[in-house]
């Protein structure tokens, strides 16, 4: 496999490890380290999904169609397929189609649904009065309305009403203090919003009755024509790994130096791919894709990403191992761990060292 580095070269990074950690600076021969590989194989086969759709459109006013290319059958419409993954969309017209007619609007008006094209909304004259809510407008309740009948007056502008103001002269019955200074009897002001005219500006349409119409925007015509649409959409088959990543390195490994080789369809595997990593990808590549309606596949490319990992054993009651594998900028890394045998014999001092803690204590009690 490409990427591989020599046994003699591995000690000497692990020597040089140890050496940075004060520990023995020597060089290791053979017999003083156990050398293991793992060749890594990850990756995924890409494919380019095609779809061709067609479909009415419609556009406001006079909608400039001359950057759209033109079609006749969508189906055969040439487009090249991709020679790198990529996703795309591409707008088409088909030909003899696009027209340009009346919307059916009043030239790009319609009446105001909200004042029904009078320009302003019917208001109630009066409201309630908030001093009084029209509860307590007057204390002669019984005597309320019996001044002589005279022409209708308007509901009166609100007077000033605070929690020291005291009654005044009641407008509906004429007795003296009683009434409330803001509504003077009546329980009721003049409206804030439409000053008792019964109406107000609606200020959907401004006033003048009409408003733009939403079928055309305002333009008074529409384009109607036959839309073709071709996308490229990916979708991938991830790859069998023939082998796991070494647990104790296993996120270490995200941000290593892997060997990328990126192959279009039809394209031979590299000849240095192993026996087992072979039969991991041909049968993805012989898989068929996941299509849906009015789709094809146009290409795929195989993603390969390989990585050789190496495990360095010391020998004799030596309690940790190293990994070894090419680190960011293609420099080789050394990651050191403890050996299983030395996490077990921890994990059995730790229950140990809390059995006596937990007996100590019991015996306190």
């Amino acid at each position: 496999m490409a990427g591989e580095f020599s046994d003699e070269r591995i000690r000497g990074e692990i020597s040089a490890y140890l050496g940075h950690r004060g520990r023995t600076g020597k060089q290791l021969r053979p017999e003083d380290i156990t050398l293991s590989r793992w060749h890594l194989l990850e990756g995924e086969v890409i494919r380019c999904i095609e779809s061709r759709t067609e479909d009415l459109e419609r556009g406001h006013g006079d909608v400039d169609l001359a950057d759209r290319p033109v079609y006749d059958d969508i189906n055969r419409y040439p487009l090249a397929a991709p020679k790198v993954p990529v996703t795309k969309s591409v707008k088409l017209v088909k030909r003899g189609t696009a027209h340009r007619g009346a919307c059916g609007c009043d030239n790009g008006r319609v009446r105001c649904a909200h004042c029904e094209g009078k320009g302003h909304r019917a208001c109630e004259p009066a409201e309630v009065c908030s001093a009084c809510e029209g509860v307590r407008a007057c204390t002669q309740y019984l005597r309320h309305g019996g001044k002589p009948p005279g022409p209708p007056a308007p509901p009166p502008k609100p007077g000033t009403a605070t929690p020291q103001a005291s009654r005044v002269t009641c407008e509906g019955c004429g007795t003296a203090e009683s009434a409330c200074p803001r509504c003077r009897g009546w329980g009721r002001t003049r409206c804030s919003s439409c000053k008792a005219t019964g109406r107000v500006a609606c200020k959907d349409c401004g006033e003048r009755g009409t408003t733009a119409c939403d079928t055309c925007a305002g333009q008074g015509s529409m384009t109607t024509w036959t839309g073709g649409l071709i996308t490229w959409r990916l979708d991938s088959d991830p790859l069998p790994a023939p082998q796991q990543r070494p647990r104790a390195v296993r996120s270490e490994l995200d941000t290593a130096d892997w060997q990328v080789t990126l192959l279009a369809g039809g394209e031979p595997l590299p000849d240095d791919l192993s026996p087992q990593m072979r039969a991991a990808v041909e049968p993805v590549l012989r898989r068929p894709a996941k299509l849906r309606a009015h789709e094809r596949e146009r290409a795929y490319w195989v993603d390969l990403r390989r990585i050789t990992v190496v495990k360095g054993e010391l020998t004799g009651s030596y309690r940790r191992e190293f990994y070894v594998f090419p680190g960011p900028g293609g420099r080789l890394r050394v990651v050191g761990r403890l050996t299983r045998a030395a996490k077990g014999k921890a994990a059995a001092t730790a229950v140990a060292v809390l059995a006596v803690v937990v007996l100590a204590l019991l015996l306190v009690r």
